[in-house]
């Protein structure tokens, strides 16, 4: 092992309990393959500064672990133990992580981040549980067994749909509870290492399968609110597209595809500059083909100026449509019925119909993955038979269809 000579030493910084772990100097040495740098921590305050070495590493995986092992070896912190609640922090810790932002064309105040939304779950349900539970908890008093309970009442919890917790929810309340505990050790309020979160797997729970029997009754409640409904649910059904792709349909979106001089009934899913709708991603730009029935009602209904055929007097269509069919769906005493399930039913239902992966991948506008890049790119005529294997029921009756004539 050689001598240690003067180098740029590398950025690494690591920070545990109050302690700061760095390289110590512009000092390294070689040890066979792998250069060592000298490695100390401090810990720096109003009356106190402190230094421990934790020897030679090469990685700063390895400092950060003797960084570690040192603060749970010593146990304490210098200067006093807190006894603070540990909702003493909520209101700064919430505060200091919202940094307000506006929308550059508008004027408007943008959606806080989702990081600020898992952190902003601790002032709306981690304050009132704390309170009920344990309304002496310190700082410290938190470990893994609190943890656990916590937990345990997030999957005991309903949202505001009377639904339990989703695993990604009581994923996010969990992130953010371990943010809050590491910000407490930052400020010196907490002087114990923060336990790891206990993660839910994040396992998407089963789509729920459209019972096309109930599509049929929610259809003619949503027909007495308002003529579109049906034609919205029956394409929907029929193509499984994203509500944005849906609600944002025009008369310009009905098209033919022309192959072999035969003409293929479609809707081309494009951006829309008129009323400001641009598709998701690349891969959401395609063209869907429908039946031939379906594509005559929605050009018999569709407005002759090019606004949107299922365009709504509110601001916003989505939650147009959705208020209404959650009102006829609560009348008929039915499960709550969302947009994303017909995506995901179609989904499921071409899959297990044998679509290729190919022609599956451009009907649902997916983002293609490495496994499809080893597919050939589906054909009109591929895809018109895709859409053919699941056929789907039209909601309007004939008498509607003979009246519009």
């Amino acid at each position: 092992m050689s001598a240690p000579t003067k180098r740029n030493r590398p950025q690494w910084v690591v920070r545990q309990n109050g302690w700061v772990a760095r390289p110590k100097s512009k000092q390294c040495r070689q040890a066979g393959k792998n250069k060592e740098w000298y490695c100390t921590a401090r810990y720096r305050t109003e009356g106190v500064n402190k230094e421990r070495s934790l020897g030679w590493h090469s990685t700063q995986r390895s400092m950060k672990k003797a960084l570690v092992d040192f603060v749970l070896g010593e146990g304490l912190r210098p200067g006093k133990h807190s006894s603070k609640s540990i909702l003493a922090m909520v209101e700064p810790f919430v505060t200091a992580t919202h940094k307000t932002k506006l929308d550059s064309k508008r004027g408007q105040e943008l959606r806080p981040s989702s990081k600020w939304n898992r952190r902003y779950n601790i002032q709306v349900v981690f304050m009132p549980w704390v309170t009920e539970h344990h309304p002496n908890m310190t700082c410290n008093d938190f470990g893994k067994d609190e943890y656990s309970a916590y937990r345990q009442y997030l999957e005991s919890k309903q949202s505001r749909l009377g639904r339990p917790y989703r695993p990604n929810t009581i994923n996010c309340h969990l992130s953010g509870l371990h943010a809050y505990l590491e910000y407490l050790v930052d400020r010196g309020v907490r002087t114990i290492p923060v336990p790891p979160a206990p993660m839910v797997s994040s396992q998407r729970l089963p789509a729920r399968r459209v019972c096309d029997q109930e599509l049929g009754l929610i259809a003619e409640g949503l027909a007495k609110l308002d003529r579109r409904g049906p034609h919205l649910l029956s394409f929907l059904r029929a193509t499984g597209c994203r509500p944005s792709e849906a609600l944002n349909i025009c008369r310009g979106s009905l098209i033919h595809m022309v192959e072999g001089g035969k003409k293929i009934p479609a809707v081309a899913i494009e951006e829309v500059k008129s009323h400001g709708f641009r598709p998701k991603t690349s891969s959401s730009y395609r063209r869907l083909p429908i039946d031939e029935v379906l594509w005559q009602k929605l050009k018999e209904i569709a407005p002759d100026d090019g606004s949107p055929i299922f365009g709504s007097p509110n601001k916003n269509d989505f939650h147009y449509w959705r208020g209404r069919i959650m009102k006829v769906t609560k009348a008929l005493g039915l499960p709550t019925l969302k947009f994303s399930d017909f995506r995901k039913h179609r989904a499921s239902q071409l899959i297990d119909a044998g679509c290729s992966k190919a022609a599956y991948s451009q009907l649902m506008g997916h983002s293609p993955v490495v496994a499809l890049r080893h597919y050939a790119m589906a054909t009109d005529s591929e895809l018109q038979q895709a859409a053919q294997l699941v056929p789907a029921p039209m909601y309007f009756s004939e008498q509607d269809h003979e009246a519009d004539e």
